[in-house]
């Protein structure tokens, strides 16, 4: 697996837009690496993790072919996760020329009926008209499913409300594993206990980390400390292999570390900070 992270920023993005706090204005200053658009990641250029504000962007820096994706994982109905009018813009009636690319969109039902319920508000139309080229699949917490070559199993997020609204995913393909874990705080019980009854042995984690070095109290984001804790356990409980493929994404201003800053303080973790367009193989 080829993993290209096409965005590593919050939802307000990094800097953020109304912000003029210390760590926003040294981002702007320093540009490059501490630039940072709303969380995006593709993997082997046509597995698709998310369709946040800044999909059309990151789809022209990246020279993207949108014909190859025919696959989208939604994590869960936040904005910057799932901007719904631009998952929308790829359907054919916003297209003069009209083609049969369809795109197949896996996703919570609390997702799902976010959509239909922006498409009465916004369009005021019949939600089937949109649906001429995406492919809605409502999946569940824990049930594996075959998309492409890849085995992909959806995972409770610690993240919203109600546990099974947002997900967090497992990826394995050619005996690689991937465990996407990104918008989550600490992993739930029910997550942890599904990799380690089964026997999961994972390669690469890519690991939330908004809140940085702070320790505020929102339970729906993690910070360093408690993503070494989480991947100290996995080694301990054999469901990580190795600590060399770890990433650390949606970086937030709020978690106080400007880019180099962020490496520095997790380096002795064997912890990486993924950036805007980074790559990875497994």
């Amino acid at each position: 697996m080829k993993i290209k992270f096409l965005g590593t920023g919050g939802a307000e993005g990094f800097p953020a837009l109304a912000c003029s706090c210390s760590y926003c204005k040294k981002a702007k200053r320093l540009k490059g690496k501490d630039i940072r658009t709303r969380s995006q990641t593709i993997i082997d250029s046509r597995l698709l993790i998310d369709f946040g504000p800044d999909t059309l962007a990151h789809f022209h820096q990246h020279n993207i072919n949108f014909k190859k994706i025919n696959n989208v994982l939604i994590t869960h109905h936040h904005e910057d996760h799932l901007c719904v009018s631009e998952l929308l813009y790829t359907n054919n009636i916003f297209k003069n020329k009209k083609d049969n690319h369809i795109v197949n969109v896996y996703l919570s039902q609390a997702s799902f009926d976010h959509i239909e319920k922006y498409i009465h508000l916004r369009f005021e139309k019949n939600p089937s008209e949109f649906y001429q080229n995406i492919k809605f699949h409502i999946i569940k917490a824990f049930d594996e499913i075959d998309i492409d070559g890849y085995k992909i199993t959806p995972l409770m997020a610690n993240h919203m409300a109600i546990k099974d609204e947002a997900f967090v995913y497992l990826i394995r393909k050619n005996e690689q594993t991937l465990l996407y874990f990104c918008d989550s705080g600490t992993i739930l019980p029910e997550t942890y206990d599904y990799l380690k009854s089964n026997n999961i042995q994972i390669d690469s984690i890519i690991f939330d980390c908004a809140k940085g070095k702070s320790d505020d109290s929102y339970k729906g984001h993690m910070n360093i400390d408690d993503v070494v804790k989480m991947s100290d356990a996995f080694i301990i409980d054999k469901i990580l292999k190795d600590k060399k493929k770890l990433y650390l994404t949606h970086i937030s201003h709020k978690g106080e570390l400007n880019h180099e800053e962020f490496v520095k303080a997790v380096k002795k973790y064997s912890l990486k900070v993924a950036f805007d367009g980074l790559t990875y193989t497994l």
